[in-house]
Protein backbone atom coordinates (compact mmCIF):
# COMPACT_ATOMS: atom_id res chain seq x y z
CA UNK A 1 0.00 0.00 0.00
CA UNK A 2 2.48 2.65 1.05
CA UNK A 3 4.62 1.67 -2.49
CA UNK A 4 1.26 2.42 -4.66
CA UNK A 5 0.63 5.72 -3.00
CA UNK A 6 4.77 6.22 -3.39
CA UNK A 7 4.02 6.00 -7.19
CA UNK A 8 0.52 7.89 -7.08
CA UNK A 9 2.60 10.88 -5.91
CA UNK A 10 5.52 10.63 -7.93
CA UNK A 11 3.02 10.31 -11.04
CA UNK A 12 1.45 13.74 -9.37
CA UNK A 13 4.36 15.46 -9.00
CA UNK A 14 5.99 14.61 -12.09
CA UNK A 15 2.58 15.92 -13.48
CA UNK A 16 2.66 19.34 -11.83
CA UNK A 17 6.47 19.66 -13.46
CA UNK A 18 5.82 19.15 -16.37
CA UNK A 19 1.98 21.13 -16.88
CA UNK A 20 2.18 24.76 -18.23
CA UNK A 21 0.57 26.99 -20.33
CA UNK A 22 1.96 26.04 -23.36
CA UNK A 23 0.55 26.96 -26.47
CA UNK A 24 -0.69 24.12 -28.99
CA UNK A 25 -2.55 23.77 -32.18
CA UNK A 26 -3.69 20.17 -31.28
CA UNK A 27 -4.62 19.66 -27.60
CA UNK A 28 -4.45 15.45 -28.37
CA UNK A 29 -0.56 15.81 -30.09
CA UNK A 30 0.65 17.98 -26.83
CA UNK A 31 -0.79 15.64 -24.90
CA UNK A 32 1.05 12.34 -25.91
CA UNK A 33 4.24 14.20 -26.56
CA UNK A 34 3.88 15.67 -22.82
CA UNK A 35 3.69 12.48 -21.47
CA UNK A 36 5.69 10.77 -23.85
CA UNK A 37 7.03 7.15 -22.16
CA UNK A 38 3.69 7.11 -20.27
CA UNK A 39 1.09 7.12 -23.20
CA UNK A 40 1.19 4.90 -26.12
CA UNK A 41 -0.88 4.42 -29.25
CA UNK A 42 -2.23 1.80 -27.60
CA UNK A 43 -3.35 3.49 -24.55
CA UNK A 44 -6.54 3.99 -23.55
CA UNK A 45 -7.59 7.90 -23.64
CA UNK A 46 -10.80 9.59 -22.32
CA UNK A 47 -11.73 13.15 -23.18
CA UNK A 48 -14.66 15.29 -22.53
CA UNK A 49 -15.52 18.58 -23.83
CA UNK A 50 -16.94 21.59 -22.89
CA UNK A 51 -17.17 25.98 -23.53
CA UNK A 52 -16.00 26.93 -20.09
CA UNK A 53 -14.93 30.22 -21.08
CA UNK A 54 -17.79 30.90 -23.65
CA UNK A 55 -16.08 32.45 -26.12
CA UNK A 56 -17.78 29.41 -28.53
CA UNK A 57 -14.85 26.84 -28.69
CA UNK A 58 -14.54 23.25 -26.29
CA UNK A 59 -11.82 23.60 -23.80
CA UNK A 60 -10.65 19.82 -23.79
CA UNK A 61 -10.68 17.76 -20.95
CA UNK A 62 -7.99 14.64 -21.09
CA UNK A 63 -6.50 12.04 -19.22
CA UNK A 64 -5.82 7.91 -19.49
CA UNK A 65 -7.66 5.18 -17.93
CA UNK A 66 -4.38 4.32 -15.39
CA UNK A 67 -4.64 8.23 -14.41
CA UNK A 68 -6.72 7.33 -11.07
CA UNK A 69 -6.34 9.58 -7.72
CA UNK A 70 -8.08 6.95 -5.53
CA UNK A 71 -11.82 6.95 -5.08
CA UNK A 72 -11.60 11.07 -6.05
CA UNK A 73 -11.84 9.82 -9.96
CA UNK A 74 -9.16 10.30 -13.12
CA UNK A 75 -6.54 13.47 -13.02
CA UNK A 76 -7.55 15.36 -16.20
CA UNK A 77 -4.89 17.64 -18.03
CA UNK A 78 -7.04 20.38 -19.42
CA UNK A 79 -6.85 22.76 -22.56
CA UNK A 80 -8.17 26.47 -22.78
CA UNK A 81 -9.15 27.62 -25.74
CA UNK A 82 -7.70 30.62 -27.30
CA UNK A 83 -9.18 32.26 -30.93
CA UNK A 84 -7.61 28.96 -33.32
CA UNK A 85 -5.42 27.38 -30.84
CA UNK A 86 -4.84 26.23 -27.08
CA UNK A 87 -3.09 26.94 -23.67
CA UNK A 88 -2.62 23.84 -21.57
CA UNK A 89 -4.22 24.88 -17.94
CA UNK A 90 -1.54 25.86 -15.34
CA UNK A 91 -3.04 22.88 -13.04
CA UNK A 92 -4.28 19.48 -13.15
CA UNK A 93 -7.74 19.44 -11.67
CA UNK A 94 -8.98 15.28 -10.15
CA UNK A 95 -12.86 14.53 -10.98
CA UNK A 96 -14.78 11.53 -11.68
CA UNK A 97 -16.56 11.56 -14.96
CA UNK A 98 -19.37 9.56 -13.71
CA UNK A 99 -20.73 12.25 -11.61
CA UNK A 100 -20.10 15.12 -14.59
CA UNK A 101 -23.37 17.32 -14.43
CA UNK A 102 -23.32 19.71 -17.71
CA UNK A 103 -25.33 22.32 -17.79
CA UNK A 104 -26.37 25.67 -19.81
CA UNK A 105 -25.14 27.89 -16.94
CA UNK A 106 -28.78 29.12 -16.35
CA UNK A 107 -30.40 28.18 -12.75
CA UNK A 108 -29.97 25.04 -11.56
CA UNK A 109 -32.89 24.48 -10.31
CA UNK A 110 -31.44 22.87 -7.14
CA UNK A 111 -33.79 23.95 -4.61
CA UNK A 112 -36.81 22.20 -6.53
CA UNK A 113 -34.45 19.17 -6.84
CA UNK A 114 -33.94 19.14 -3.03
CA UNK A 115 -37.66 18.81 -2.90
CA UNK A 116 -38.23 15.78 -5.47
CA UNK A 117 -35.35 14.05 -3.84
CA UNK A 118 -36.41 14.50 -0.38
CA UNK A 119 -34.20 13.38 2.80
CA UNK A 120 -31.43 15.87 1.83
CA UNK A 121 -30.17 19.08 3.53
CA UNK A 122 -27.91 21.64 1.08
CA UNK A 123 -25.79 24.78 2.80
CA UNK A 124 -25.01 26.61 0.13
CA UNK A 125 -21.08 28.30 0.05
CA UNK A 126 -18.78 30.43 -1.34
CA UNK A 127 -20.83 33.68 -1.49
CA UNK A 128 -23.94 31.99 -2.82
CA UNK A 129 -26.45 34.16 -0.82
CA UNK A 130 -29.63 33.07 -1.95
CA UNK A 131 -31.81 30.54 0.17
CA UNK A 132 -32.29 28.43 -2.84
CA UNK A 133 -29.07 28.47 -4.58
CA UNK A 134 -30.30 30.43 -7.68
CA UNK A 135 -27.08 32.10 -7.88
CA UNK A 136 -24.84 29.40 -8.43
CA UNK A 137 -26.03 29.59 -12.16
CA UNK A 138 -22.97 30.45 -14.33
CA UNK A 139 -21.24 27.08 -14.11
CA UNK A 140 -21.47 24.93 -17.01
CA UNK A 141 -19.88 22.20 -15.71
CA UNK A 142 -20.16 20.73 -12.32
CA UNK A 143 -19.56 17.24 -10.40
CA UNK A 144 -20.34 15.86 -7.22
CA UNK A 145 -18.26 13.88 -4.32
CA UNK A 146 -17.95 12.37 -1.53
CA UNK A 147 -17.23 14.37 1.56
CA UNK A 148 -17.53 11.44 4.13
CA UNK A 149 -20.89 9.17 5.28
CA UNK A 150 -23.89 10.88 3.89
CA UNK A 151 -22.26 13.72 2.30
CA UNK A 152 -21.31 14.85 -1.06
CA UNK A 153 -20.36 18.17 -2.00
CA UNK A 154 -21.33 19.97 -5.43
CA UNK A 155 -18.59 21.07 -7.45
CA UNK A 156 -18.14 23.71 -9.88
CA UNK A 157 -15.57 25.04 -12.30
CA UNK A 158 -14.51 27.67 -14.43
CA UNK A 159 -11.26 29.35 -15.69
CA UNK A 160 -9.16 32.24 -14.86
CA UNK A 161 -7.08 32.99 -17.88
CA UNK A 162 -5.02 29.99 -17.85
CA UNK A 163 -6.29 28.24 -14.59
CA UNK A 164 -8.87 25.83 -13.91
CA UNK A 165 -10.41 27.16 -11.05
CA UNK A 166 -12.34 24.41 -8.81
CA UNK A 167 -15.03 25.93 -6.22
CA UNK A 168 -17.43 24.03 -3.69
CA UNK A 169 -20.44 25.25 -4.39
CA UNK A 170 -23.05 23.16 -1.97
CA UNK A 171 -22.68 21.02 1.04
CA UNK A 172 -25.30 18.39 0.48
CA UNK A 173 -26.11 15.92 3.83
CA UNK A 174 -28.43 12.87 2.74
CA UNK A 175 -30.69 11.87 5.25
CA UNK A 176 -31.17 8.06 3.49
CA UNK A 177 -29.36 6.23 1.79
CA UNK A 178 -31.71 6.65 -1.35
CA UNK A 179 -31.39 10.29 -1.60
CA UNK A 180 -28.05 10.83 -3.10
CA UNK A 181 -28.91 8.92 -6.00
CA UNK A 182 -31.70 10.85 -6.77
CA UNK A 183 -30.74 14.13 -6.18
CA UNK A 184 -27.57 13.56 -8.62
CA UNK A 185 -29.98 11.74 -11.32
CA UNK A 186 -32.42 14.25 -11.04
CA UNK A 187 -29.74 17.46 -11.49
CA UNK A 188 -28.16 14.97 -14.37
CA UNK A 189 -31.36 14.83 -16.23
CA UNK A 190 -32.47 18.52 -15.84
CA UNK A 191 -29.39 19.69 -16.67
CA UNK A 192 -27.64 17.71 -19.76
CA UNK A 193 -29.18 19.28 -22.16
CA UNK A 194 -25.44 20.74 -23.06
CA UNK A 195 -23.58 17.55 -23.12
CA UNK A 196 -19.95 17.28 -22.71
CA UNK A 197 -19.83 14.36 -25.56
CA UNK A 198 -17.37 12.21 -23.05
CA UNK A 199 -15.26 9.77 -25.13
CA UNK A 200 -13.04 6.85 -24.10
CA UNK A 201 -10.83 4.87 -26.70
CA UNK A 202 -7.06 4.42 -28.02
CA UNK A 203 -4.99 6.55 -28.71
CA UNK A 204 -4.00 5.88 -32.02
CA UNK A 205 -7.67 6.04 -32.67
CA UNK A 206 -7.84 9.90 -31.43
CA UNK A 207 -4.54 10.75 -33.32
CA UNK A 208 -5.78 9.29 -36.67
CA UNK A 209 -9.05 11.11 -36.86
CA UNK A 210 -7.01 14.29 -36.23
CA UNK A 211 -8.04 17.77 -35.30
CA UNK A 212 -11.79 17.50 -36.65
CA UNK A 213 -12.27 15.14 -33.89
CA UNK A 214 -12.26 17.24 -31.23
CA UNK A 215 -15.53 19.03 -32.16
CA UNK A 216 -13.93 22.68 -31.44
CA UNK A 217 -17.37 23.93 -32.19
CA UNK A 218 -19.03 24.72 -28.71
CA UNK A 219 -22.24 23.21 -29.22
CA UNK A 220 -21.37 20.13 -27.03
CA UNK A 221 -23.83 17.73 -29.10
Amino acid sequence: MIRKKHVLSMVILWFFLNVCHAQTNDPIDDFMAVRKGSVADDSTLMMFRVDLNGDGVNEVFLSTDKDINGKLGNIWMVYISNGPTFYRADNLITLDHDTLVFSDGSNLGIDLLSEEAGDILIDFLNGNNSQDGSDIGGYKLLSFTSSGKNSILLMGYDIANTTIIQRVLAKIKLLSEESGDVLVNLLKGKNNSTRGHFIKGKAKKFKAQGIEFLNIKGNNE
